[in-house]
């Protein structure tokens, strides 16, 4: 899985601000001694591993609620959709871990991505306007045009709010 998030991380550096890179430090103390933080892989995080580990788990629930009871009937095309959503999950912890500011500005990277999240998922489960009216693609179509923005305008916060009110109002 960390492939996955390694390859989101490249396609979506040229729309990142400049962010500094991080360097690394010499070790304080004794200089035999190993900084252990230069020797560890960012790939490899422990948090990466469990987050990644533990949307795979909520994918094989209903694998397994299948096997046990018939009123669980997914098809592959079910598997494929919530595969999807629980990657673009991952995919904007990870970039707001990595790339937005502690404080307020992660917090609404977050909840912007989690709100596209479940309005996919709310659409795609049951239609948010009846259940198969056509209205229901313009929900996706703010989502994805609200993103489309999102990178143009290189994530920038002021933008970002004026994107969030917007999209708010066409909601």
């Amino acid at each position: 899985m960390s492939v996955i998030s390694a390859i989101a991380h490249k396609l979506l550096m040229p729309f990142i601000r400049g962010r500094p890179k991080a360097t690394a430090r010499k070790p304080l103390g004794d200089p035999i001694m190993k900084d252990l933080s230069l020797t560890r892989s960012p790939l490899l995080n422990g948090w990466r591993i469990a987050g990644w580990g533990s949307l795979l788990a909520l994918l094989f629930l209903p694998a397994l609620a299948m096997k046990m009871t018939d009123e669980v009937n997914w098809t592959a095309g079910d598997f494929v959709f919530a595969a999807m959503l629980l990657g673009v999950v991952g995919t904007v912890v990870e970039l707001a871990a990595r790339f937005a500011r502690p404080g307020a500005p992660r917090i609404g990277y977050l909840i912007g991505g989690f709100t596209a999240i479940f309005t996919f998922w709310s659409n795609a489960a049951v239609g948010i306007i009846g259940d198969e009216d056509s209205v229901n693609i313009f929900f996706f179509l703010m989502v994805v045009g609200a993103t489309d923005a999102a990178m143009a305008c290189r994530f920038w916060p002021k933008a970002m709010q004026w994107i969030a009110v917007l999209l708010a109002i066409g909601q």
